[in-house]
């Protein structure tokens, strides 16, 4: 039993706990985390992974899970530390966003050598693009990690990729800024490199700043792209170009997937095209609009529900979804809004249609648009579920179909 911290002085989001979950890995134990803050105006989406069990936790975290690490739990209190590591392993890391969640990590060895619990201090390092873990009193690298190198789609590795460079090409537009999707909510671009690998597709990814998006120039920023892909997030600042670029690849035919607020963009953008007008907006992002695409979530006694975690959805039997899924698929979710029932109308008049529902019938959990090449959306996030060897089906059936179409 044993208490290992391992500093890191990485203050980024996407990096929160990623050479922690290697070390875990490695160790057998578990990892365990803290709180964790970042400047929201910064970082709004530092804290966009979510569990299972249904938590939010720091984005980074997804790489405990796609490396198989015990499932990612809620963070405990410092003072829980300790107990833990009386019990069994654990692997705690320590970033810059900890500050003033725990005690510092001299504090805390100095307590687990008084109350004689057996603990590691370790560090990683970082050169250029790498990172290596090693123990803080020795200075030694601790071997059975070894180095890791974070990839062009940021997923880290121990190894140099051996793929063939002649594969087919293909061109994806990525919505957000690299920055984003890089160093702050890395399980997208994650994934899309999971789906390629799987499909044995050369992808190049290019970023396009939802905020730089309008009606006069969005054919030419996504003029040289096979598809798009509309992430999730919580800026709201974003929703205005998601729903144009939706909206374009609507009417261009263009093969679109959409996942959570991306999803909530397509939906917005086909109710805008059958209604003529852009007054139909999403409740959170325009509270004032005449028409809300999307509803608050509310229980029976009218206080907000916030969708978290696992869910089970069923899929429309015929519908294209249903031949990449199947009758029904487990999503995590993580919304407080709805589909407006009061749009449907609206989105049939478009060609979209939902496909997809909870087990309660009540919640749009998916819609696609059957007689374009690729027009789904997803209201949860599938890209948080894939991982190396085990690529999410909706993002290889969107990146087939991309591949198809050009």
């Amino acid at each position: 039993m044993m208490l290992i911290l391992l500093e890191d002085d990485d203050d980024l989001p996407a990096n929160y706990g990623a050479l922690a979950a290697i070390l875990a890995s490695v160790r057998r134990a578990t990892l365990v985390h803290v709180k964790a803050v970042w400047d929201e105006q910064v970082f709004p989406d530092a804290a966009q992974h979510v569990t299972a069990d249904g938590v939010l936790v720091p984005s980074g975290l997804v790489w405990a899970e796609r490396i198989g690490v015990r499932a990612v739990s809620s963070p405990v209190a410092a003072s829980e530390l300790l107990d833990r590591a009386a019990r069994e392993d654990i692997v705690v890391p320590l970033h810059p966003c900890n500050a003033g969640s725990i005690v510092s990590a001299e504090g805390l060895i100095a307590e687990a050598r008084r109350r004689g619990v057996k603990h590691e201090r370790c560090r990683v390092m970082h050169d250029a693009d790498s990172a290596w873990i090693i123990d803080a009193a020795t200075h030694d690298a601790i071997g059975e990690t070894g180095t890791w190198t974070p990839d062009r789609f940021g997923r880290w590795s121990a190894s140099e990729s051996t793929r063939s460079r002649t594969m087919p090409r293909l061109r994806i537009a990525l919505v957000g800024s690299e920055r984003d999707h890089r160093g702050v909510n890395p399980a997208t671009l994650a994934a899309l490199g999971d789906a390629a690998d799987a499909q044995d597709i050369d992808l190049e990814i290019t970023y396009v700043t939802p905020q730089s998006i309008d009606i006069d120039n969005v054919a030419g920023l996504f003029a040289c792209a096979d598809g798009i892909v509309l992430p999730g997030g919580s800026d709201m600042s974003r929703v205005a170009g998601q729903v144009i670029a939706a909206r374009y690849a609507l009417v261009s035919r263009m093969p679109v997937a959409g996942l959570c607020l991306g999803m909530q963009a397509m939906a917005t953008a086909a109710a805008q095209l059958a209604s003529g007008s852009d007054d139909v907006a999403l409740a959170e992002a325009n509270p004032t609009a005449s028409l809300h695409s999307f509803i608050r979530l509310a229980a029976d006694d009218g206080s907000t529900v916030h969708r978290l975690g696992d869910q089970i959805s069923e899929i429309d039997n015929g519908s294209t979804l249903h031949g990449i899924l199947g009758d029904r698929f487990t999503v995590r979710t993580n919304h407080r809004f709805r589909l407006n029932p009061h749009v449907l109308g609206l989105l049939h008049d478009a060609g979209v249609t939902v496909c997809a529902r909870d087990l309660s019938g009540h919640i749009a959990d998916a819609i696609e648009a059957p007689e374009h090449p690729f027009y789904i959306g997803m209201q949860g996030h599938p890209e948080v579920s894939s991982a190396a060897e085990r690529a999410h089906p909706l993002l290889c059936a969107f990146l087939e179909t991309a591949l198809r179409s050009r």
